[in-house]
């Protein structure tokens, strides 16, 4: 069972409808969703909904007050669902034997539903497929077994209640694996059940052993000098049932360390108890132990409470579990966000300045890139870790080197302003950053060399015009482009520079003072000019005189004058 769509209409801050899509085209396994965006923007929100829209429908589940946007209208949840013949045997079944699924059909079936409150009552739920509304009974059983599959929900600053709920469905999903096809044996209430659920739990035990033993692994590798062990123990059962058991068990995870011995997880620091969970997750079902793939995993914020390091790691395994599991996170983390990954969705979350209290939404499209723009990510993610930061900026400038974001990292640091600089390490990879802007709506600035050195043999001439063109045609109208001619040492130095040397040069300039006249003159010219190009805003660097070495290229014309006289087309 995947979540295809997801819907939701005057909860807390969604006044209107929103809608998020959360799987790709054809996507055969799992799928990782990642919702982020600036502060109070409905991340953490629309998650929480999700994971409303799973909870059993009773009177005692009603949904508080404050989590109506307008008391006088309703809270409508929708949700597409797509459902396997294979993975979702029962609930196939069910909508097969009613007829909502026609006979003898392999290719998966999309369900809707729409959770529906109303102040003070319960919800209500009505449900479709293939365009036909399903009758009251068989929508009461389909949410019935929906709710058998309510996510593992994460997020900070969880109760202990909570955190004994998740691990208590953990252990269950894991040991349920053992039980299938067994279902004759377990029925009753006798001795003999109780025997074979001890066989059960002792065998999911042992196989527990080794995720156990991985887990401790990573987290003593995040937190030093601790000497954490990790304990996945289910309970001895008592008279019950298989399904009794799987819901009652008083599973507990518990952790050894230098400090204490069989301390609860519950009463760990919360960056222990998110990493040991998604953990656990992540290595049972690396040992393919039990169900766990069945359900959806939500998380709100993974990277809350940790240290650089632990993020980092944590980001591989979140990957990791969405090859074979639906997860979907809310982060501000650029680290969390891998731009290459095939089976990745971002939804970037934005205020509407052309409406009222209004969220839209960006997603990114798989379709704009090419093969060379996945590599050049790879390459930029190894190479800056925080390249993504853009999602969260307001002011993005995409310089070509490390020169250029070297001057503006100074200027943020001594002006105080807001803006967010990606070194591209080249021209290849500008436009590919230019690219993955563009699909996310975001204003952004590009500063690179046109590098029309006269020098410079023609078929290298024309390679560089070409470059620039390339450039150019991923311009939009939230674009705008500059250039150095014919590099930023000859704009502002009227020279080269050797490649040693660059860094310690413009360091100096930077900091040189007025006793120094001639560095200091230029200084003023490349603050001043980058003041202006950058729409900066700092009154102390504002200037009547122009660079003329710094260009904006609007067109492709501009782009050939630099050239017309270097090359014989």
């Amino acid at each position: 069972m995947k979540l295809h769509k997801f819907k939701v209409k005057n909860y807390k801050v969604f006044n209107q409808e929103f809608s998020v899509d959360l799987l790709k085209e054809n996507e055969s396994e799992g799928n990782f969703t990642i919702l982020t965006g600036k502060n109070n923007m409905g991340k953490s929100t629309f998650l929480e909904a999700i994971n409303e829209f799973f909870k059993l429908p009773t009177k005692a589940l009603t949904i508080p007050s404050d989590c109506y946007n307008s008391k006088s209208n309703s809270i409508v949840l929708k949700a597409e669902i797509s459902i396997n013949k294979l993975k979702d045997a029962n609930l196939w079944n069910l909508l097969e034997k009613e007829g909502a699924i026609p006979e003898k059909t392999e290719e998966p079936q999309v369900l809707n539903i729409t959770k529906t409150y109303l102040v003070d009552k319960a919800a209500t739920f009505v449900a479709s497929m293939n365009g036909t509304a399903l009758s009251k009974t068989l929508v009461t059983q389909v949410v019935k077994l929906i709710n058998k599959e309510e996510p593992y929900y994460i997020r900070p600053n969880m109760s202990t209640e909570e955190i004994d709920k998740l691990i208590n469905t953990i252990y269950s999903d894991a040991i349920s694996a053992s039980s299938e096809g067994d279902d004759t044996s377990l029925d009753g209430v006798n001795q003999q059940i109780k025997d074979a659920i001890t066989e059960l739990k002792s065998d999911t035990d042992n196989l527990l052993r080794t995720v156990e033993e991985k887990v401790s692994e990573i987290l003593n590798n995040l937190f030093k000098n601790q000497d954490f062990k990790i304990k996945i123990e289910g309970s001895e059962p008592n008279d019950f049932s298989i399904k009794d058991l799987l819901k009652n068990t008083d599973t507990k995870i518990t952790i050894d360390s230098s400090a204490r011995k069989n301390m609860l997880l519950s009463e760990q620091g919360t960056g222990v108890q998110r990493m040991s969970l998604i953990y656990t997750i992540q290595n049972i079902i690396n040992q393919k132990i039990g169900n766990l793939g069945n359900r959806m995993l939500l998380i709100d914020e993974p990277e809350a409470f940790l240290h650089p390091e632990a993020t980092r790691q944590l980001s591989s395994s979140l990957y990791d579990i969405g090859n074979v599991m639906p997860i979907i996170i809310t982060t501000h983390s650029p680290v969390l966000i891998n731009l290459e990954n095939d089976h990745t969705v971002i939804d970037i979350f934005k205020i509407d300045k052309n409406k009222s209290d209004a969220i839209t939404l960006f997603t990114s499209q798989e379709s704009t890139f090419e093969a060379d723009d996945t590599e050049n990510m790879k390459i930029l993610n190894y190479v800056d870790s925080y390249v993504n930061e853009f999602f969260f900026s307001d002011k993005n400038i995409i310089v070509e080197g490390f020169t250029e974001k070297l001057v503006l990292q100074y200027i943020q640091k001594k002006y105080n302003v807001p803006f967010h600089v990606i070194n591209a390490n080249g021209k290849a990879t500008i436009r590919t950053l230019m690219k993955i802007l563009n699909q996310f709506g975001t204003s952004y600035y590009v500063l690179h060399d046109i590098d029309n050195n006269p020098d410079h043999a023609k078929s290298t001439l024309k390679g560089a015009r070409t470059n620039c063109i390339n450039i150019l045609s991923s311009k939009t109208e939230y674009s705008k482009i500059f250039v150095h001619d014919f590099t930023f040492e000859k704009a502002f130095y009227g020279d080269t520079v050797e490649s040693k040397n660059k860094t310690k040069q413009i360091f100096d300039i930077l900091e040189s003072t007025d006793a120094d006249v001639e560095k200091f003159e230029i200084r003023k010219d490349i603050l001043t000019t980058y003041n202006k190009i950058f729409d900066l805003g700092i009154e102390e660097l504002v200037s009547e005189l122009t660079n003329e070495k710094v260009i904006e290229i609007t067109d492709e014309a501009s782009i050939n004058s630099f050239f017309d006289d270097l090359i014989e087309d």
